[in-house]
């Protein structure tokens, strides 16, 4: 067995975000994340091998030819069949779509922007600023489930103009 291609982590942590949003937010039964969580862990070696490491860099070419694939099998994976093959399609068409819909930031100049989870599980950005101007846009879909925030009856409310500077 040829040892599995690393996966870079911007393509991990993709995965990792439209697996946890269906799970939690859509309420995906147990057997269909594990399906899909299989399936996108071939795609993402699928990728790797075609040297691609962002999910910008996908082009409808390589969804073709991830298809192609499964269809035909490896030394390590059987061929699929038409309905293996077509549910990890439909794994592979909603993380595409998921990650349009996601938080899009650009800086000019352009500077490495690194995501990171907070504290409360939201995904964040963190920039390094250089000198002088620069221009920073962004845009994104807010998810919400419609439940009310946890309440603790300890915590203490402090006017804005207390907080630190």
């Amino acid at each position: 067995m040829v040892p599995a291609p690393m996966v870079p982590a911007v393509l991990g942590r993709a995965v990792d975000g439209w697996l946890e949003h269906l799970e939690i937010e859509r309420g995906a039964a147990d057997n269909t994340i594990s399906s899909y969580r299989r399936d996108l862990r071939r795609y993402l070696r699928f990728l790797v091998s075609q040297a691609v490491g962002t999910p910008g860099q996908v082009s409808a070419a390589d969804v073709r030819q991830f298809l192609a694939h499964l269809r035909e099998g490896d030394d390590d994976h059987p061929a699929l069949t038409p309905a293996s093959a077509a549910r990890a399609l439909l794994a592979v068409r909603g993380l595409h779509r998921s990650r349009l819909l996601e938080n899009v930031t650009t800086t000019d100049p352009a500077v490495e922007i690194a995501p990171y989870r907070d504290l409360f599980g939201n995904w964040c950005s963190r920039i390094v600023a250089p000198a002088g101007r620069m221009r920073l846009a962004a845009d994104g879909i807010v998810r919400d489930s419609g439940l009310p925030d946890p309440v603790f009856a300890s915590a203490v409310q402090h006017a804005v103009e207390d907080l630190p500077a």
